[in-house]
């Protein structure tokens, strides 16, 4: 991380900024386009590339952050999706007595083939804090809306509630978190509009490796959907259960050299053939840090 500190005489701020660009491959065993629910049934193998920005600025006890990423996943066999996408984000955060009050907004555009895809726009305040010395708790409203190139019924506001909390067993070297979410999307087409009920559990783990930290993550991923209108394939409601697993562990090995090994795994159940799947993915990255 690179640093700036910048004086005048009526405040002090700090410029912190950070850069990471990573590089790797992998293999997708179901290459598939979650936004409009369309598996290929086969697998294929990719190369992936990343590229992130991060400014951080803290006055009178107020803190501005400004990030933008890009990455690329590409495909060896099924270049019709390759994928680039952009992200914009930008939030404001500020204590209050033992809490934290604070909204973020964050872009997201994405091409798919080297054409327009998805747009994607969120807007979310939260406010946090401590309530034990081991418990820290999070909650979120958030606000969104996105929409799909040449689909224009899944078009849709989605908002939400969400509620995390960080148990720090060993300080920042072990904890857990735990969330619950409850989601509402309306789409321009009724039979896409669903409530959504989602759990999550996550383990982090850094350890010293090189002079610097490594980090190993394992966690899950459990969501209901129950769509509110009839489905026309089906003549029916549909009902979706999501499970999705994740691993990863980060070697650091130099100061700035860190490699990336994960394993995603997701079981797609619903009552809707077309969007009932099971997908694996597995890669590997190169990741410069500054």
């Amino acid at each position: 991380m690179l640093t700036a500190v910048c004086c005048a005489a009526s405040a002090r701020a700090e410029v912190s900024l950070s850069a990471n660009a990573a590089l790797g491959t992998g293999y997708d065993s179901n290459v598939s386009v979650e936004e409009i629910e369309r598996p290929s049934g086969e697998g294929d193998r990719f190369r992936s590339s990343d590229l992130q920005f991060d400014v951080s600025d803290t006055i009178h006890g107020i803190t501005g952050t400004l990030t933008y990423a890009y990455s690329r996943n590409s495909y060896e066999e099924f270049d019709n999706v390759n994928r680039e996408t952009q992200t914009w984000g930008a939030s404001l955060e500020g204590k209050l007595g033992n809490t934290r009050l604070g909204a973020s907004y964050f872009a997201a555009d994405a091409d798919l083939a080297d054409d327009p895809f998805l747009t994607y726009r969120r807007f979310s305040p939260h406010i946090s804090g401590f309530i034990s010395r081991r418990w820290f708790l999070r909650g979120a409203i958030v606000d969104a809306e996105k929409d799909i190139t040449d689909r224009p019924g899944r078009a849709a506001d989605n908002m939400a509630m969400e509620i995390d909390g960080y148990y720090f067993w060993r300080g920042l070297r072990r904890y857990f978190n735990v969330g619950y979410s409850y989601e509402q999307e309306d789409s321009r087409a009724n039979r896409y509009d669903y409530r959504a009920h989602l759990l999550k559990l996550r383990m982090i783990q850094r350890f010293s490796m090189n002079g610097s930290l490594g980090t190993f993550e394992i966690g899950g991923r459990f969501e209901t959907r129950d769509y509110t209108d009839i489905t026309p394939q089906i003549q029916a409601e549909r009902d979706d259960s999501r499970i999705r697993l994740r691993a990863e562990l980060t070697l650091p090995l130099q100061q700035h050299l860190h490699w990336r090994i994960y394993a995603r795994y997701g079981n797609y159940d619903s009552n809707l053939a077309s969007v009932d799947y099971e997908e694996a993915v597995i890669g590997t990255q190169l990741e410069l840090r500054f």
